[in-house]
């Protein structure tokens, strides 16, 4: 219902102010825009747009959550420290969440396809949403 009512309650929100001005504010953006967070090249390109490429580092969450270590290394390389050990690099504020509906599952993955086949080509990197997509439906499945 709430990715339903999305577009209608964001039809109000000025798009350009919220660009314009970062101190504006307006509640159904911050606290309605479900489908319109998930598509990340709208927030990504402005900074490819200013910086080259090879100034930008962007890794996907689910990495940092499942290779913290590794991530940090990545981090640590690309911005040319020396690799310090000993952080403890643990997940913090972890729930259990109830599993969603494999309708709703299948219609989030089929809306967000192209977006993320966008943004895979614009950064020249698959963050392997695809291949999670599958795994998730052939659980749900094995589970049935």
């Amino acid at each position: 219902a709430a990715i339903d009512a999305e577009a209608d309650r964001l039809a109000t929100v000025d798009q350009d102010a919220i660009l314009a001005d970062p101190a504006y504010r307006s509640f159904h953006h911050d606290h309605h825009s479900y489908l319109a967070r998930g598509r990340y090249l709208e927030h990504v390109q402005p900074w490819l747009d200013l910086f080259p490429r090879r100034q930008l580092l962007i890794m996907s969450a689910e990495r940092l959550f499942t290779e913290p270590a590794a991530a940090f290394e990545e981090v640590e390389s690309f911005l040319g420290l020396a690799h310090f050990d000993g952080l403890d690099l643990q997940p913090y504020n972890q729930r259990s969440r109830p599993k969603m509906a494999p309708e709703t599952y299948q219609r989030l993955v089929d809306y967000y396809r192209p977006h993320n086949a966008a943004l895979n080509a614009a950064l020249g990197q698959d963050f392997g949403w695809e291949d999670g997509y599958r795994r998730w439906l052939s659980d749900t499945e094995d589970s049935r």
